[in-house]
């Protein structure tokens, strides 16, 4: 069980296309700490990391294809 079924992950891909560029992060522009767990669940981890200078906790999804 991965967490999201089949239509469900389809529906976050589909919202991702319609994100204004403007409000999106670039991975090369974030510094993280994966050393430093802050949280984890059955689709995601959470690290400590910085942003413009500034410490945040940055959130990675795992997806999985079937």
């Amino acid at each position: 069980e991965v967490g999201f079924s089949a239509s469900e992950s389809a529906t976050v891909r589909e919202g991702l296309d319609v994100v204004p560029s403007q409000l999106l992060i670039r991975f090369c522009e974030l510094s993280l700490d994966s050393s430093v767990v802050l949280g984890s669940g059955g689709t995601a981890r959470v690290f400590v990391g910085e942003y413009e200078k500034k410490k945040v906790a940055i959130k990675l999804i795992m997806c999985f294809e079937l």
